[in-house]
């Protein structure tokens, strides 16, 4: 947590596949940010998605599963 944060997103897509680059941080004043990473693919079809990520902390890759629906 933190009183301030900081987001990237980075995606490229091709018809309904789609990759990503994810970054971020949050920190209070006069501390370090922590700063965390991700990346992932993923499909769309219509208004809904799937993906698959792996977030990457400390040298180790943890997966999550995203599934979501625009409106």
């Amino acid at each position: 947590g933190g009183d301030r944060f900081a987001h990237n997103s980075v995606e490229y897509q091709f018809r309904a596949a789609y990759v990503f680059y994810d970054s971020g941080a949050t920190w209070t004043g006069g501390e370090e940010p922590s700063v965390r990473h991700s990346v992932g693919a993923g499909l769309r079809a219509g208004a809904f998605s799937l993906a698959l990520a792996f977030a990457l902390r400390d040298g180790r890759v943890g997966p999550v599963v995203m599934l979501g629906m625009n409106y």
